[in-house]
């Protein structure tokens, strides 16, 4: 019949059928194409040199997306461990998977390089530590290594290899992972516990590695020196549950997050060479000289004064009495601090996730850094519960809309380093769903970089003083004046208050809505081969995709138009659409779906994920049909596309039956 229609002529074949018996017995699923991100999704990554968004799932699989039309499911799926974290190996082509038994994944994002032709879905190589549990991993910067924290309280190392075994040093695509000799035992580090976090701080001449521990609390290792340069007990401080580097600032050097809701900001201890950025302390590390100097305590929600703190006056303030402030808060108010994140530039902020209030759900939290008031450590002007509500009232609750299941910083267009100040804000939410917080709308920072207050709905106004953050790890500059002084000098005047501006909040935007996950529900589907080019038929006017890719092209009925946050996703390269030139294709495969909305949309299924050609009725037809009064039409219930004669009819709840003309242009 094909052959009678022009369809397959003798030197065109059919091209070979992907889903064949043997799949049919054996119960294998064959993908031809999927669109959207999967509703088991768990974590997220981001790679923010291609620009390509990564998000792992309960069942083992792995879904890349970026540009329009490019989409990529990775992984076999049904393996039961859900990703425990995702990392992308930035300029390597790949991506790492850490699942929650403790197995390492490696994917290729570039389906061509893959080791199995037949399926190239499957990971490059897998990865486990006999004898111990991998629990987190940090990359190197820059470096052919992973970090790979373990139950036992180990830190082992893994290397990122060619097809010969050789770490790959250059941008070129690695294709496999293979254990190293080396090894931090727990011991080195006066540590106990699993290994729940790592970060890496790899700036010359410093090159530390912070790691926090499960029982013991959080460390910081100089990789170069291999020593122990600084300690935060839980002992001491309550349990360390989140730790993050504070990068190029003049606010503190790290800070760490705590089960009762505490964040406190550290500085490293004295002691360490500028030239060399190793430990030079006279004779061993004693527990005296790791201990970090406190900075601030601050908080997401304002406590009510404890006992405790309105008679602490210390004016020199360790470890030591961070964790005796700890015990005086009240701990069962507030929940857990689960995550930490720098947020460089002049609004110097980090990223909370948890420490909310214990009713509340975890959510997350823009808390801006004050400036340390001298260089010693937390001098007391007021009290300390003073200076927590202050840091709690300034916090920005970014609009909880959903269980947060990962989150990432998203650089702004052009960046090339990617320390610059991010620009967005990615949160991926239980279900699948990934939406977009541009900060510079969310924190109301003005583009001349003045102070303004911020009211957003059910958040607490907020002025943020703008500070500059300059110099390295901190040797923090002691500012002039009383402490009084200094607050009359942060405080804007009444007549500043009364003059700036009180701006509303940008709500977040879904992303992904011009595919097909992101479109109104589906309620009838129908595929169909079409000639790529058109086919003389008598008395005929019939479709093809040439013409449906030109409709496309020049029409507005295509609702994936480009949206103010298209610059996030920008990697890949799209699949190119079939073409009579090829010698083994004659045909395409054209998707009608209908919707609850009583639209019906057309989509292209010659790459990975479907691509939007077009949908009727045209927003041009829409205007008619209302400017006449007509009632919208009701969700669609059937659908039958009939290419040969260039009609496209619908079947609709109640009864109601619509015919379209296919062919160029498309109108109801």
């Amino acid at each position: 019949m094909l052959k009678l229609l022009g369809l397959s002529p003798g030197d065109k074949p059919l091209p070979a059928d992907k889903l064949q018996v043997q799949h049919l017995v054996a119960g294998r699923q064959v993908f031809t194409a999927q669109s959207g991100i999967p509703s088991t999704a768990d974590s997220l990554a981001y790679d923010s040199v291609q620009r390509l968004l990564a998000v792992g799932t309960e069942d083992g699989r792995v879904k890349v997306v970026g540009a329009d039309g490019v989409e990529l499911l990775l992984g076999v799926g049904g393996n039961g461990a859900g990703t425990q974290q995702l990392v992308s190996a930035a300029n390597r082509a790949g991506i790492v998977r850490l699942d929650k038994s403790g197995v390492l994944q490696l994917f290729s994002i570039d389906p061509a390089s893959t080791a199995d032709e037949d399926d190239p879905s499957k990971p490059l190589d897998t990865l486990t530590v006999d004898g111990d549990k991998v629990c987190c991993l940090a990359a190197l910067p820059r470096e052919p290594y992973l970090l790979l924290g373990c139950s036992s309280g180990s830190i082992k190392v893994a290397a990122l290899v060619n097809a010969s075994g050789t770490p790959v040093t250059e941008a070129r695509q690695i294709r496999g992972l293979q254990l190293t000799q080396y090894s931090i035992p727990p011991r080195k580090l006066d540590a106990a516990g699993a290994v729940t976090l790592l970060s890496v701080l790899s700036q010359p001449p410093y090159q530390h590695l912070l790691a926090v521990h499960e029982e013991s609390g959080a460390v910081i290792w100089d990789l170069r020196a291999q020593v122990l340069v600084a300690r935060v007990r839980s002992d001491d401080n309550g349990q360390v549950t989140a730790a993050a580097w504070l990068h190029n600032s003049s606010k503190g050097d790290f800070a760490t997050g705590h089960a009762s809701g505490d964040i406190n900001i550290w500085s490293l201890p004295a002691g360490l060479d500028s030239s060399s950025g190793s430990w030079q302390a006279a004779g061993s590390n004693t527990a005296e000289q790791l201990k970090p100097l406190l900075l601030e305590q601050l908080q997401v929600v304002p406590r009510p004064p404890s006992k405790h703190n309105r008679a602490k006056s210390s004016k020199h303030r360790t470890a030591e009495g961070a964790g005796s402030a700890a015990e005086g808060n009240s701990r069962g108010r507030c929940r857990a601090v689960l995550a930490l994140q720098h947020v460089p530039g002049h609004k110097e902020s980090l990223l909370v996730l948890g420490g909310g209030d214990i009713d509340r759900p975890d959510g997350l939290v823009l808390l801006p850094l004050p400036e340390p008031s001298v260089d010693s450590g937390i001098e007391d002007p007021t009290s300390l519960d003073e200076q927590q509500r202050s840091a709690a009232a300034a916090a920005y609750n970014l609009p909880w809309l959903g269980p947060i299941c990962g989150h990432a910083l998203v650089p702004p267009q052009g960046s090339i380093l990617g320390h610059e100040a991010p620009a967005a804000l990615l949160v991926l939410l239980e279900g699948g769903q990934v939406f977009l917080h541009e900060l510079a709308a969310v924190t109301g920072i003005a583009a001349n970089g003045s102070s303004i207050q911020v009211a957003g709905s059910g958040t607490p106004a907020a002025v943020v003083d703008e500070r500059g953050s300059q110099g390295s790890p901190s040797r923090l500059r002691k500012q002039q004046g009383s402490p009084a002084k200094q607050r009359e000098q942060q405080e804007p005047s009444s007549r500043a208050k009364q003059q700036q501006q009180h701006l509303e909040p940008v709500p977040p935007q879904r992303l992904l809505v011009g595919r097909l996950q992101g479109q109104p529900q589906v309620t009838a589907a129908r595929l169909r081969m079409i000639p790529i080019d058109r086919v003389p038929l008598s008395g005929l006017q019939g479709a093809c995709m040439s013409s449906l890719h030109d409709w496309a092209s020049n029409s507005d009925n295509c609702s994936a138009a480009q949206s103010g946050c298209s610059w996030v996703l920008t990697g890949g390269k799209a699949a190119e659409p079939a073409s009579s030139c090829d010698s083994s294709r004659s045909y395409a495969t054209l998707y009608c779906t209908g919707h609850a909305d009583g639209s019906v949309r057309l989509w292209a299924m010659h790459g990975q994920a479907p691509q939007l050609l077009g949908k009727v009725p045209s927003n041009v037809a829409k205007q008619a049909l209302k400017s006449k009064g007509l009632a919208k039409a009701a969700p669609v219930s059937t659908l039958e596309f009939a290419w040969e004669q260039g009609l496209l009819v619908s079947g609709h709840e109640g009864g109601e039956v619509s015919k379209q003309l296919s062919v160029l242009p498309l109108v109801v």
